[in-house]
């Protein structure tokens, strides 16, 4: 769920964690193409890091790309059962 976002479990945590991305990308220090669209990312999902943690969810449970990955495969596998 979280890309940026991840293992944090305090507020605190993730505003530092925000500070440290914003400074990395923000448009303004990063002269990068995409530095914008990750910013508007970074802000989109800092957002919901926030309420999830006002209300009690934990951000361990994030994205796992390897195992993504195997879904195509294991939908594939579904349908021909």
């Amino acid at each position: 769920m979280f890309k940026y976002f991840q293992n944090l479990e305090t507020i605190e945590e993730v505003r530092k964690t925000y500070n440290k991305l914003a400074f990395q990308y923000h448009p303004d220090l990063n002269k990068t193409p995409e530095a914008c669209r990750i910013m508007q990312e970074i802000n989109a999902e800092y957002q919901q890091a926030i309420k999830a943690v006002k209300s009690g969810e934990s951000l361990k449970d994030t994205f796992d790309a390897e195992k993504a990955a195997n879904y195509p495969e294991i939908i594939k596998n579904i349908i021909n059962l």
